[in-house]
């Protein structure tokens, strides 16, 4: 069985399997003190269903991509106008 190795975090970065992604995204939060959530996904189980005569994925992946977001993307929303209340 390959070994698994911690990869560092990189946007483009390719990931052996999920467990892989997922070990370095939780390093990258708690080295930046953030927390990030999936964004956008295609799993492999329905990628591979549409693709009845093609090459298909290896099951033991979990996504065929994964857009992965700060729970703060955006843009900010003030909370006020800056104006208080004369009373």
């Amino acid at each position: 069985m390959a070994s698994h190795r911690v990869m560092a975090l990189a946007e483009g970065a390719k990931y052996y399997s999920y467990k892989d992604f997922q070990s370095a995204l939780a390093t990258f939060c708690l080295q930046t003190n953030s927390r990030f959530t999936l964004h956008d996904c295609k799993s492999i189980e329905t990628f591979n269903a549409r693709k009845v005569n093609e090459d298909r994925f290896p099951p033991h992946l979990k996504y065929k991509y994964a857009k992965v977001a700060c729970e703060r993307h955006g843009q900010p929303r003030p909370a006020g106008k800056g104006l208080r209340n004369k009373g």
